[in-house]
């Protein structure tokens, strides 16, 4: 694992925790910081890798939260995409 995929899951936590919270700054901070994770998941997983989902779900709350609903409809919808392309490919049993 390169060092840099291994912050992804680093930069997401933070990310996940400021969307939860009330402040501002610590919006503005998430929507920075998630096209950087998610960057550094494509480029080391690629652009459909299940990891995304939880990235891009996160960043859909954030997007939501700063009023870019367009934004985080699109980030939505690649999220569902994914989950479900790896849903399919990899059934429950």
């Amino acid at each position: 694992m390169t060092r840099a995929l291994a912050l992804a899951p680093l930069l997401s936590s933070p990310c996940w925790a400021a969307a939860q919270s009330p402040g501002w700054e610590e919006i503005l901070g998430a929507a920075r910081l998630y096209p950087l994770a998610i960057a550094i998941v494509e480029k080391n997983l690629g652009p459909d890798h299940p990891t995304l989902d939880g990235l891009l779900e996160n960043y859909d709350v954030v997007l939501r939260r700063m009023r870019r609903d367009a934004e985080a409809l699109e980030i939505h919808e690649r999220a569902r995409d994914i989950c479900a392309r790896h849903a399919k490919q990899n059934p429950r049993r």
